[in-house]
């Protein structure tokens, strides 16, 4: 697989990275915090044969700029440039953990007639409550000063279930922690701490939407998940019983095996 590197100009001036592969159906990948492509590595080496998959880094992670604070909101903007400028013709299939997720929920509020299907992982279509948006203003605040591997080591090891914490796949998500810019961080943070509700608009969502949670998610746990889901009109709904809240790195293949079977139900 190859992996081609873009760099695309938005019509609000920043600079959005994209990484692609493959050709067919397009499927874009959303990142979780406070990740990177990288987390996708695994689906793009998968899929790459059957689809042209597009992984985009958020403003400010991997090769992204940040020009200032913004709004979730703005970030579908950006993953509908990117689909205007590499996709113009299809509609696509959007893939969003975590944060990615959030972002996937503004996407189809603003772009829906551009989706064919949407995958929410291990995500949640509720706002924050106040003590949240509160502990996510303080991480902002604390990135700021101590920089972001302290301000969040204690909180990698709750993004994985316990045996994947020690293991090649925890050294990895470390690696892209400690690589993320403190900037980018407290940006993030603040933009999800004002995120819109979408709980009242589930059963609006007529796209088909594959909903994936992991058995050991502390995060956005698979009970949760699948109360929320069972208001989405058309979806399917996967457990990943071994997986944590990093479900396509931890259980890649149960992750991949279950996107495909949902991907090639909805591509003509």
């Amino acid at each position: 697989m190859k992996l081609h590197e873009i760099s695309l100009i938005a019509d609000a001036g920043n600079t959005i990275s994209v990484k692609s592969c493959g050709r067919g159906s397009t499927i874009v990948f959303l990142h979780g915090f406070p990740l990177d492509h990288r987390m996708w590595l695994s689906q793009l080496i998968e899929l790459s044969d059957r689809f042209y998959c597009m992984a985009i880094e958020v403003r400010g992670f991997g090769e992204s700029s940040l020009d200032g604070e913004y709004q979730l909101q703005d970030l579908a903007d950006d993953v509908e440039q990117v689909r205007r400028q590499l996709s113009p013709d299809r509609s696509v299939h959007l893939v969003g953990l975590s944060m990615g997720g959030y972002v996937a929920f503004e996407y189809w509020r603003k772009y829906r007639q551009n989706l064919a299907t949407l995958t929410l992982a291990n995500t949640k279509p509720e706002a924050d409550s106040q003590d949240a948006k509160v502990q996510r203003l303080q991480m902002a605040e604390r990135v700021k000063r101590e920089g972001v591997w302290p301000a969040l080591q204690s909180m990698v090891s709750r993004l994985m279930a316990p045996e994947a914490v020690e293991s090649s796949v925890g050294q990895r998500v470390a690696e892209m922690v400690q690589s993320a810019n403190p900037s980018a961080v407290a940006a993030a943070q603040t933009a999800m701490a004002s995120r819109q509700d979408f709980c009242q608009q589930l059963p609006l969502i007529r796209t088909p939407c594959l909903v994936m949670a992991g058995g050991h998610d502390v995060i956005t746990t698979a009970d949760a998940t699948e109360q929320w889901a069972a208001k989405l009109p058309n979806h399917k709904l996967r457990i990943i019983p071994s997986a944590g809240h990093l479900s396509p790195m931890e259980s890649p293949e149960q992750f991949t095996a279950s996107l495909v079977e949902f991907l090639i139900s909805h591509t003509p």
